[in-house]
């Protein structure tokens, strides 16, 4: 079998699609697959024999055509497009009506909105990614208390742009409900808050009209909401007192650097975030706006032996157990926030309790080689080892 992974040639998201990319590949080859990597569509790729191919985050690509042919059908394979988004983020993009695409998604949610607003394809399944592992080292010889890697936008910026005056008055007045909403109810979806204010709105006859700007406005809502709750989650551990480290952009804004209680590590490449997380005792997590999935981070943080505190979903309350192989926060109550990380950090026998169940259960079960079997099953593709 011989399988082609498309790269980002921008290197974008701090290179974690291109990590994806290679660690899917190396797994691949250790099944005996042979695998190459392709930047971009050339007429020399487009000589080459592939048996599936495979993209991260490429909605542009899969939908470039030929003439009347979409260009990834002239393979003559199937593609799988893992979308690590939602997939409104893409509307307009995922309309391609290619022969042989297949999906990955990383919320159950994601797949049900693809199925009813975007394009037909072959086939959908849910799956999860993987994150970078650094050398192990014992909980109580770790030098980071807590840890989080993510970057924030300017939400003032953010949020005048799209409430300025020569905005619609129907644009603007959706974007400020959703953002009240997810920070009354931040346990609502998105959608299901769009489709609620169309109808208070009588706007249902027009919905297919708007429909693609109004997804454009659900991304910068959850764009703000995101950085909104992670501002506030740090603020409210900074101000009871605990040392925390953040690896991201866009931090100096909001909290000074002469902190004695924050270290700020700047932009930080991906593959390069599992050294950081492996000396972390605790990694803090913060959803981002998936309500029935989960991110790579959690896996991560489990890979690494670190704690994973999380806000939570459908399906992290459904395959995890909060206490067990988890720690949960809820978004509604972050003031218990603070007394649950010194709790994990004056119980190191108790967290490293949770540190081993969480090990174990994504070793088990959160695989590269039980990635592959997933999603080489919906295109009757079989691996195997030599």
């Amino acid at each position: 079998m011989r399988v082609g992974i498309f790269k980002d040639c921008n290197n974008l998201c701090y290179g974690t699609l291109n990590f994806f990319a290679e660690q899917l590949g190396n797994a691949l080859v250790a099944y005996g697959i042979s695998v190459s990597y392709l930047d971009r569509i050339s007429d020399d790729s487009l000589k080459q024999s592939f048996d599936l191919l495979i993209g991260f985050n490429i909605p542009t690509l899969s939908g470039m055509k030929m003439g009347e042919e979409y260009v990834l059908d002239m393979y003559g394979c199937p593609f799988i497009h893992f979308i690590v988004d939602p997939p409104y983020y893409y509307q307009e993009s995922l309309q391609s009506q290619m022969k042989n695409q297949y999906f990955v998604f990383l919320d159950t949610e994601h797949e049900k909105y693809y199925k009813q607003y975007c394009a037909p394809c072959k086939d959908i399944t849910v799956g999860y990614l993987l994150g970078p592992v650094g050398k192990t080292i014992p909980f109580m010889d770790r030098n980071i208390d807590i840890l989080h890697t993510g970057s924030v936008c300017d939400i003032q910026l953010a949020y005048d742009e799209l409430t300025q005056a020569d905005v619609p008055d129907m644009i603007r007045e959706l974007y400020v409900s959703l953002i009240e909403c997810g920070k009354k109810q931040p346990q609502n979806r998105t959608v299901d808050l769009i489709n609620d204010w169309l109808s208070n709105h009588g706007l249902n006859k027009e919905k297919e009209e708007y429909w693609p700007i109004l997804m454009q406005v659900a991304t910068q809502a959850e764009h703000y909401l995101r950085s909104y709750y992670r501002i506030k989650i740090i603020s409210t551990l900074l101000e009871a007192g605990l040392k925390v480290h953040i690896a991201g952009n866009g931090w100096e804004q909001y909290f000074p650097k002469h902190l004695d209680n924050l270290v700020l590590e700047g932009s930080v490449p991906y593959e390069q975030t599992g050294e950081l997380t492996a000396h972390a005792k605790i990694l803090l997590n913060v959803m981002p706006w998936f309500k029935d999935g989960f991110h790579d981070r959690i896996l991560t943080a489990m890979l690494n032996k670190s704690i994973c505190l999380t806000d939570s979903s459908s399906y992290i309350d459904e395959h995890f157990q909060n206490g067990h192989d988890i720690v949960l926060y809820n978004l509604n109550k972050l003031e218990e926030l603070p007394s649950k990380c010194q709790w994990l950090l004056d119980h190191p026998e108790e967290s490293m309790c949770i540190v081993d169940a969480g090990y174990q259960k994504v070793s088990r079960e959160y695989t590269w080689e039980n990635l592959i079997l997933k999603i080489l099953k919906m295109t009757d593709l079989t691996p195997m080892r030599i």
